[in-house]
């Protein structure tokens, strides 16, 4: 997650101490203060006390970068700095209390008092930083008033804003309701899924048995969560995310084919992270769009697989789905010619 933080950063263009956003320069002091700052925030509404043009996600991930850095600077560092200066100065009142003969001058006493008294100091205020971090406590830089600050929150503060943000990005939806099983929730991809489609989309094991070429780099995903996106406006649903509700995570799409697509008809696909298989994940999202389609008027649902893929096969015939020989086809996947078995639910009259 640094990473992707970091990347948000770099590609608002982080140079010479500056952040080049909205046409203006910022330090990243002030860029931090800025967008950690709300007028409005919960999971209904986001916005910034200041009207900067920026994406809600990239809100979320400079604000995480706002904690880590400030958190860094201003609690574990200072932390460290109490503990070796209290240790510095114990050794400096040993050191003057077993030479006491040696440094003969009038005002030794005052010059022990004093140093025992700060070494205290300085151990307290390290004893409170480690309860601080030993919570899980945060600090990051936001606006009070006019001037910038320092606000420290306690963990279960920053667990509740980071629901907020994540409640806030998943809350929208442009074409599809979400819908959901006992497990898992299919809705629409958006821009705070990009690193979880990444990781699913990354992996070669996923698409063994589909004509699909595995992501790049993180950009791969999110251009194509941008091209998703568009299609929603569209009214289209040829790809959606199939979300864990433990785990909060995607773990892969189930959509519609571009082919036999009509008013009273479509085929399905699916794909499901291999971590993730063996679990009853997809005849459990395949039940649930099936229902779907069904009630959105769909008399004609197809679905096919590989024919070495047989644990397709074993989802599609639970889920209501019957052989179709006469639309077995072929297809070219991973350059090599494979047969395509096909089924269907055939509801026309």
């Amino acid at each position: 997650m640094e990473n992707n933080k970091n990347t948000v950063i770099n590609d608002l263009g982080f140079k010479k101490g500056k952040v080049s956003l909205s046409g203006r320069e910022y330090t990243l002091y002030k860029l931090f203060a800025h967008l950690s700052t709300f007028k409005i925030f919960s999971k209904e509404s986001i916005v910034l006390k200041r009207d900067i043009k920026i994406d809600v996600l990239d809100i979320k991930n400079i604000f995480l970068a706002n904690i880590n850095r400030t958190t860094k600077y201003g609690l574990i560092w200072p932390c460290n700095l109490f503990l070796v200066l209290t240790c510095l100065i114990s050794w400096v009142l040993v050191v003057i209390q077993s030479n006491g003969d040696l440094l003969n001058y009038d005002g030794i006493e005052n010059i022990f008092v004093f140093t025992a008294f700060l070494g205290f100091f300085f151990f307290i205020c390290f004893i409170i930083l480690l309860v601080k971090i030993c919570r899980k406590d945060k600090i990051y830089v936001t606006h009070v008033g006019q001037k910038l600050r320092q606000k420290n929150i306690t963990h279960k503060e920053y667990l509740e804003m980071i629901d907020i943000f994540d409640g806030y990005l998943r809350k929208k939806f442009i074409y599809f309701k979400p819908i959901s099983s006992e497990r898992l929730i299919i809705r629409e991809l958006n821009s705070a899924d990009t690193m979880d489609y990444y990781q699913f989309g990354s992996k070669s094991e996923n698409f063994t048995y589909m004509n699909t070429s595995v992501f790049n780099s993180v950009n791969d995903a999110k251009e194509m969560i941008n091209k998703t996106i568009d299609e929603y406006q569209n009214n289209q649903i040829f790809k959606l995310a199939i979300e864990l509700k433990d785990e909060k995570k995607v773990i892969g799409y189930i959509g519609l084919s571009k082919y036999d697509l009509s008013l009273y008809s479509c085929q399905i696909v699916y794909a499901i992270d291999a971590k993730y298989w063996g679990k009853g994940y997809v005849s459990e999202v395949v039940g649930v769009f099936v229902e779907y389609l069904k009630s959105i008027g769909k008399k004609l649902i197809i679905a096919g697989h590989v024919e070495e893929n047989i644990a397709s096969g074993k989802v599609l015939l639970k889920n209501g789905f019957v052989r179709d020989p006469k639309r077995d086809t072929t297809m070219i996947i991973h350059k090599e010619i494979k047969k395509i078995i096909n089924y269907s639910i055939d509801e026309r009259d």
